[in-house]
Parts: structure tokens; sequence; C-alpha cells
């Protein structure tokens, strides 16, 4: 039987990759767009659009009958907005925004949501390199507070029963549309040059697009245990210096490395993050980020992997020769 599928956020980066998957293995789907222009022209019979903000109520409730799944990717972009406007938009997604999607499923008996959340929720500590679902530190971003509140929000849902669904948190995604966390290292690489802070053996977890949506997937049709969260990176972490050469080897770039000592990146966060707090624009980058980039960071795979059987499509150079298409 043809599954019937609502991607809240279908026109971000992350959405319009599982919308097409989706449309793939013949689901029927509606991807819902908000202040995001969104291409004209809809070729595939199974797809509907759909102009809608979350936190209006009224403007969500009719896409719900008779729905299988809902996968929720709705996201706020920092670029453009002061420090305060963002922090309101992203809140607002992730609190009354997830608020009206559960109310709605309960209305309308939707079989299951998938929330697509981050591992900015879990926090992060100085001292831990390697993260479960059982780590969690309070998160000081704005994003991942939010994500975490969402995750709360949802959590006081299933545990009532009152709705069914699972969590899913991805480490920094990359592919075709997004370089995500390997962006910097692209645009370095066609400078000819690489700055890097310490000896670049540090390890870091990242993921390949396809494979978050192949596990949102997984996720809803194995109808996880509800409330069950799930870390998904790619199986394995890289080290930086793999990280750069790779990226290299398939643009074929050739590139000189600079090496920056920790301390010097760390002072330039603390100010950077000064700066933010008497601007109150955000800054590119924070103390918080540079701890996250210098420090060995690796999110584990084992629970999605034992428990649902999942199997990794993609590894570093898989996705990068898609993304670098």
């Amino acid at each position: 039987m043809q599954k019937s599928c609502l991607v809240i956020g279908g026109s971000g980066f992350l959405g319009g990759h599982l919308v097409r998957k989706l449309l793939s293995i013949n689901c029927r789907v509606t991807s819902t767009y908000n202040s995001r222009p969104i291409k004209e022209g809809n070729p595939d019979p199974n797809l509907s659009l759909s102009k809608a903000d979350i936190c209006k109520r009224d403007e969500i409730e009719s896409l719900f009958p008779d729905l299988d799944y809902v996968f929720m990717c709705a996201n706020v972009s920092p670029f453009n907005l002061s420090k305060e406007e963002y922090k309101r938009r992203v809140t607002q997604i992730n609190t009354e925004g997830i608020n009206n999607v559960a109310q709605c499923m309960i209305k309308y008996k939707t079989k299951f949501l998938v929330f697509l959340s981050s591992v900015a929720a879990m926090g992060a500590n100085s001292d831990t390199e390697c993260y479960d679902e059982s780590i969690s530190f309070e998160p000081e971003e704005t994003y991942g507070k939010s994500k975490l509140l969402a995750e709360k929000t949802l959590q006081n849902y299933f545990k009532k029963g009152l709705i069914d669904g699972a969590i899913l948190r991805p480490s920094g995604i990359y592919g075709p549309g997004g370089f995500g966390p390997l962006e910097k290292i692209v645009s370095f690489l066609n400078k000819g040059f690489v700055p890097i802070i310490g000896n670049g053996e540090n390890l870091q977890s990242v993921v390949y697009v396809g494979n978050v949506v192949n596990a949102a997937i997984t996720v809803a049709e194995t109808n996880s245990s509800p409330g069950a969260v799930y870390l998904i990176s790619d199986n394995r972490p890289y080290s930086v210096n793999e990280m750069i050469s790779t990226t290299a080897r398939i643009m074929g770039k050739k590139y000189r490395t600079i090496h920056f000592p920790v301390s010097v990146f760390r002072f330039i966060g603390w100010v950077l993050d000064w700066v933010s707090v008497i601007t109150g624009k955000q800054m590119p980058v924070s103390l918080s980020s540079i701890d996250a980039i210098t420090a060995g960071r690796i999110f584990k795979v084992d629970k999605i992997k034992n428990a649902l059987g999942f199997e990794f499509e993609f590894e570093l150079e898989d996705g990068l020769r898609q993304t670098l298409a």
C-alpha cells in the first residue's frame, strides 16, 4: 500500500533530499514551505506543495487527515537576522510549532512522527570525546536549546501515549546543495591553503545527507519504540586531516597547510562571543564552536544499527563525490 507522508520544511536542504527519496520509493508526499521560495512546477503526481507556517495551526491542520508519517525538518537560517530575532523564530518553531504538529496528529490519529533534531541538543563538554544517546549536557547555543525544548515537549506527548514517534539527532550534515561542516575546507582548498587548528588528528563525526534520509525512513517504517532517540552520523568518524585530504583529492586540488595553536583560535572565539553580546548579532564562529572543532567529538551510532538493523549506504568518499559532482 502506498504510504502518505508529510514533510514539514520540505523546501530546505535536508527536507528537500527527504522528499526526493520518499518519491523515489513511491510514497505520496506533501511538502510544506513557509518564507523560503520554492521552485514552480510539479512534475511528480505524488507530490503536493503547501505554503504553511507550523506556528499557525489553521494553516497546517488540513494536511493531516489520512497521513502515515510526519517528518519534521523545519528550521530557521540565522543569516541576516539579529541574534534576538533568530532566537525568537527558532524557539517559536520548536515550541508552538511542535505543539501544533502534535495536536494535529492527535486529532487525526496520525501514525508516526520522526523529529529531525540535532546533536546540538546534547550540548558539549570539552572533557568528553565520545557521545552516545545517554550522554547529555546543557546546550549553550540558541539552536541546541531550541531543539532540546522540542525534544522535551515531544517526550511529554510520547510518555502519555498521545502520539507515536521517535527523535533523530544528526551530526553536521553535508551533501549536494550544502557543504555543511565541510564548507570551510572546500573554501580554503579553492584558495590553495588550509589552516589547521592543532595537529589535525582529532576525530570528528559528520554525516552525509543520504544517510540521514535513509535513517529517518528506517525509523518511521520500523515504528521504533515511542520516544526513542537515535544518533546518526557516518558509520565512522574522520580525522580533520582525512577530511581535508579526501576533499582535495576529489576536487583535484593541491594545497598547503598552516597549523595554528589551539589557544589562538580559542582567544578569537572568546572575542567574537563578546562582540556578539555587545552588538546582538550572530557571529560566524564562537568559543563553543571552536572547542567542538578542536576537540575530538565522536557520536556513536551503535544504537540505530543494533536496534533497527540500519545499514550505512555512504561513507565520506561516496558522499563527497556526490556533493562535489
